[in-house]
Order: structure tokens, then sequence, then C-alpha cells
């Protein structure tokens, strides 16, 4: 089966929000085989590979299987390229009656302010609720680059996001995101996430389906407000402006803020 490669609507909304939901993806049996693995052992943090993710995801049983999907092996490519670089695997539990799990963070330390992306695919093999906590992230927040728990005194922020998703969920967000576990699992059910991050292992360059790249949506995204950016919102657009001409190789490109213009001039 091809690989479905992501859109440039899809592209655009992951460079402005920082990350993209696709619920229900993974198939029921591929999910109960998973869950049995996680039980086992073999899926769970094993050290940090740095090896093509093409070969060491065959050291985590049937996860290989779940990122050989034509939509998750596309969603991989557009975002990442043809051959990324396995990070890590781990594994992340919010214990029955479990008060939460790690405050908002972002995974990107102060050393690490870099132009391009890792990405972190968060799998929810089984049915999350509210009431079993799922992990919160803020969209758009991968452009406020923070050292990792610098906001971990925050409880809620405007425009927050909980995940509340069937079985087989694949959350991608870029590595800066800001994200949290640190809600109640009001449940008798065990709630858990697999992670897995990729890095990218060479340029990325319109590495997606390009057929809708002049859409009005895309730039309609790129320009949005995300509910919780205050008046240094300029500095979030222009963040994800330079993401986009990077990505695309188009330096002309502008969002309906004129930020291109105000700093370049005319082309």
């Amino acid at each position: 089966m091809t690989d479905q490669l992501l859109c440039s609507v899809d592209m655009a909304r992951f460079v402005a929000e920082g990350l993209l939901q696709v619920d229900g993806v993974v198939p029921e049996e591929l999910n109960r085989a998973v869950i049995e693995e996680i039980n086992t052992g073999v899926i769970g943090f094993k050290g940090f590979p740095y090896q093509p993710a093409r070969l060491e995801l065959g050291n985590y049983g049937r996860l290989k299987d779940v990122f050989a999907l034509p939509a998750l092996a596309g969603m991989v490519t557009s975002l990442l390229g043809s051959d990324p670089v396995l990070d890590h695997v781990a594994v992340h539990f919010n214990f029955k009656g479990g008060v939460g799990g790690q405050e908002w963070h972002s995974d990107d330390p102060a050393f690490d302010a870099r132009p391009g992306f890792d990405v972190q695919f968060f799998y929810f093999p089984h049915e999350t609720t509210l009431d079993m906590g799922g992990t919160l992230f803020l969209p758009a927040s991968h452009t406020r680059h923070v050292d990792e728990f610098a906001v971990a005194r925050y409880m809620n922020i405007r425009g927050q996001r909980q995940i509340v998703c069937p079985p087989g969920t694949v959350v991608a967000t870029h590595h800066a995101i800001w994200h949290c576990g640190a809600r109640p699992n009001r449940t008798d059910r065990d709630r858990f996430v697999v992670k897995v991050r990729l890095n990218r292992s060479g340029p990325l360059y319109r590495t997606w389906d390009t057929s809708d790249l002049e859409s009005p949506e895309v730039t309609r995204i790129l320009g949005a407000y995300p509910a919780f950016m205050d008046h240094e919102v300029s500095l979030d657009h222009l963040q994800r402006l330079r993401l986009w001409q990077r990505l695309t190789g188009d330096e002309t490109f502008d969002t309906g803020q004129g930020v291109n213009q105000r700093l370049t001039g005319p082309p």
C-alpha cells in the first residue's frame, strides 16, 4: 500500500499549532497486541539508540507495525523525511486513582533553540476518557522557547487541549510543544501512552504532498491567533513564517500580518 502523505494544509497546521491528531488510525487487533507487549516489557524505554528508525523499531515488537501503517508512515515521511532516526521509546503511565504525572513542560532545554524540529508521536492504544486524565497540550506553544520545566508553575492555560480519544489515536507534536500529564486518573483503569521520538536525518524540503501548496487555507492557518497568545504574537508569527519558508523554499511567502514584508521589504 502507498504511504499517505500529509497535504500542505496539514503541514501548515503542524507549523502553526505544533501538533496533529489522528483518531483511531491503529486497528484494534494491533492495539491489543501492543498493550500485551507493554505488559510483558517488549515495548518500553531501552535507552537512546540514535539509529535509523526503520531498523531500530524492530526491537519494539508490534510498534514497528504501527509505524508501517500507510497513514502513519506517510505522516512520518511528511514531517521528517525518508529516513528518520529513532531517538527513544517510552511508556508513560497514569495509574488508576493517580493524582497525575509531570507538570507543564517542554522537551526543549535552554540550549536547544534550533530552527529544525524532532517529532514526538504520542500513541494511545486504548480509549482515553476525560476522567482518565489524558495528556494536556498547548497548541502553538512550540514557538515560545522555554527551558523544560520553567512553566511547571502553571495549572491551566487558555487554549489547552486535553486528549480524549478512541483507541488507536496518534498525536504528532513538535518537540518543543508545552505539555503535561498532571491530571488525575479518576477511573479504575490504568492509563498509558506510548511516546516515540524521531529525529530528522537531513534537511527537510517539500517532503509532503504539495499539490495544495497555494491553498488560501495555508495562509489562514499560519496567520491565526491562538487563544493564549498576547501582544508578542508577532514573534510567534515570525517563527512560523521562517519555518514555512524553510520547508517550502519560498522566501517570499508572507502571512496576512505582513511580517515578511516589514522585515525584508517588497519582493
